[in-house]
């Protein structure tokens, strides 16, 4: 073998026992000299706003003053719904516990009229005796009734159930009425002159 080469293996083996146990030395993580981390001052941050972004600016203060206030809307009253009116058939439905009275009767003479029918039986000339009698007995009222003496209708027939001689409808009938009271008055006085005669002077007949 070579001397040189020699000489160059034995130093390459040589080296490699010296790196094996050669000592590894240690890490020290003991701080640097200096001052401690507490009087370090903090490292100032520079931040530049990207141009890309809105900037934020606060809206200026706004004082409300009454000019303001005058202006403002007022809200308007919400309405009062008016009830709808009642029908006409509820408006005449009677009440439940109201009977009402029955209507004000009206004779009604078969003749046409009591006056007209008085006048063909006893004639015009008597008739206008016999019309002021009547007026003043019981205005040509059928039911007229005079509540002292309880003389009833038209001829104030006392009582007035007389007159049912002269048809059964005498209540309500003034033409049986007129036909009855004519036939008092000529059976009594005469002549319905003769009868207004007697209640001129004496205040009845």
């Amino acid at each position: 073998m070579d001397q040189s080469l020699a000489r160059g293996a034995f130093c390459t083996l040589a080296l490699s026992a010296a790196a094996a146990v050669a000592p590894v030395p240690r890490l020290s993580l003991s701080a640097p000299p200096g001052p401690p981390a507490a009087l370090l001052k903090p490292a100032t941050v520079i931040v530049t706003p990207d141009p890309g972004f809105a900037t934020y600016s606060p809206a200026p203060s706004v004082r409300i003053t009454d000019d303001v206030v005058a202006a403002r809307p007022v809200p308007k009253p919400t309405p009062t719904p008016t009830p709808p009116a009642p029908s006409p058939a509820d408006s005449q439905t009677p009440y439940p516990s109201y009977t009402p009275l029955p209507p004000k009767q009206t004779a009604v003479a078969v003749s046409g009229s009591p006056e007209g029918y008085a006048e063909s039986l006893v004639g015009a000339a008597q008739f206008a005796c016999l019309k002021p009698l009547w007026d003043r007995e019981s205005g040509w009222n059928a039911y007229a009734e005079n509540p002292s003496s309880g003389a009833y209708g038209i001829p104030q027939a006392l009582p007035g159930s007389k007159m049912a001689s002269a048809g059964p409808d005498w209540a309500t009938n003034p033409d049986t009425q007129v036909r009855w009271g004519v036939g008092y008055i000529d059976a009594t006085y005469g002549s319905p002159c003769a009868a207004w005669a007697h209640s001129q002077a004496t205040g009845w007949y």
